[in-house]
């Protein structure tokens, strides 16, 4: 899935270049969109989809989520089974207004109807060796919906291509002592960049068709090889 998967199989596993092909988690560009509807109306709304179990830090996005909505009125809405009470009990222990946050159990199929109704999808991933391949779904689904990333440092590929295209807002663990100057990168990163151009670099490097060609290539390669030494 990443270019920092690819190096580990080189340099840790003796596996040879030529043959590893990088193919990033892709999403459907016809079931995701941009929309104009709004899901928080008059608040700035975050929406983190999934679960999140031990590969999410929960505690690093409430503890964001509380400074941001101190400095602007904010909301996030949590898509997620199973997890409710947890859920809760986390927002509880962050003293977060019950008014400030949704939980919703939907199925996959719905996730199209709201992700696309947000100002960011936030999710910040733990440290770990699993990071190295670490391309998560919701990654193309909000950008193909037009909506930017909040999230921190996850491996060298991604984190580049964030910063390369402009896709989202990279959040460090000091975050709380530059939190105005956040505040007004966040907010400024709404006004200048358009849905548009986010869904355009996605439909081009995320999108199935985009993976469908890839694994295309693979196939016809390989047939190839085949014939030759035939």
């Amino acid at each position: 899935l990443t270019r920092d998967a690819r190096n580990e199989l080189i340099n840790n596993f003796n596996q040879i270049d030529n043959k590893i092909n990088i193919i990033p988690t892709c999403g459907d560009h016809n079931q995701f969109q941009i929309s104009d509807n709004k899901y928080f109306q008059k608040e700035l709304g975050l929406c983190h989809v999934g679960t999140i179990g031990t590969r999410y830090d929960i505690d690093f996005t409430l503890n964001f989520f509380k400074t941001l909505n101190t400095n602007i009125k904010s909301k996030i809405l949590f898509l997620n089974k199973n997890e409710r009470k947890f859920i809760i009990n986390k927002c509880k222990h962050y003293n977060l207004d019950e008014s400030d946050y949704e939980i919703k159990d939907v199925e996959y199929f719905e996730i199209q109807n709201y992700i696309n109704r947000f100002d960011f999808i936030i999710f910040f991933p733990k440290k770990g060796y699993y990071t190295k391949g670490f391309f998560p779904t919701k990654i193309a689904e909000s950008l193909l919906s037009g909506v930017p990333i909040i999230t921190n440092k996850i491996n060298i590929h991604l984190d580049k291509i964030i910063s390369d295209y402009d896709l989202g807002i990279k959040i460090s663990s000091d975050f709380q002592k530059n939190s105005e100057v956040l505040i007004k990168d966040l907010l400024n990163f709404r006004k200048v960049h358009s849905s548009q151009n986010l869904r355009k670099f996605a439909v081009s490097n995320l999108s199935i068709n985009f993976a469908i060609n890839k694994y295309d290539n693979i196939y016809s390669e390989l047939l190839d090889e085949k014939w030759i030494k035939k």
